[in-house]
């Protein structure tokens, strides 16, 4: 429940809500997309898993001014998609987007790279 106190004294009581997932667990149910190592030198694997679809997908890495510094096409397979991903050498340490798209859903995950 929650309980709202405003400037003059009077407070309210809403009912009882019941929390029955994880918030940060919760949409598993669309897939999961996951970065690892993070954080990177560099060079790391791109995994999607229980993913609703299958069939093309398209892989974009930005940057946090949203410039597109990597993109390739993958297929996901059973809900499956894993990939190893080598930047190049000119790509400056950071924070980068890692974002996987089929033409109905998206998934986005975060890799800072250091060098």
């Amino acid at each position: 429940y929650c309980v709202v106190t405003g400037p003059n004294g009077c407070s309210g009581t809403s009912e009882v809500v019941t929390v029955t997932a994880d918030c940060r667990l919760a949409g598993t149910e669309n897939g999961t997309l996951a970065v690892y190592p993070n954080p990177a030198k560099g060079n790391f694997t791109m995994q999607l898993n229980n993913a609703p679809v299958n069939g093309e997908a398209v892989v974009h890495i930005t940057d946090m001014t949203g410039r597109v510094v990597y993109a390739v096409n993958t297929t996901i397979v059973d809900g499956q998609s894993q990939m190893n991903v080598s930047l190049e050498n000119n790509i400056a340490s950071g924070m980068y987007m890692v974002t996987v798209q089929t033409q109905h859903q998206i998934w986005n995950a975060q890799i800072s790279i250091v060098k």
